[in-house]
C-alpha cells in the first residue's frame, strides 16, 4: 500500500494504533473528529483512509474544511 508523507505538525501523543507510525497533531484531531472526541487511541491518515475507504487526499480536504470552520481540534 502506497502512503503519502504525514501532514501537520509532529505530535508527542504517540503512534498510530494500527500501523505504529508516529502521528501528527492533524491526525490526532482527525481521529477525534471521525472516531470519538474523547479517544486516546489515534490512527494515521493512511489507516483512517483504509478504515473509512476514502482517499488520503479527501481526509486532508476534510482537515482544511474543519480548520476553516474554526474547529478547535485543528488549531
Amino acid at each position: 500500500m502506497k502512503t503519502t508523507p504525514p501532514f501537520g505538525h509532529p505530535s508527542t501523543e504517540g503512534n498510530c494504533l494500527t500501523c505504529g507510525r508516529e502521528i501528527t497533531r492533524d491526525e490526532i484531531g482527525l481521529s477525534k473528529k471521525l472516531i470519538n472526541r474523547g479517544t486516546a487511541e489515534f490512527k494515521c491518515t493512511a489507516c483512517l483512509s483504509a478504515y473509512y475507504r476514502v482517499s488520503e487526499e479527501r481526509l486532508r480536504e476534510l482537515v482544511a474544511q474543519y480548520r476553516a470552520q474554526g474547529c478547535t481540534l485543528f488549531e
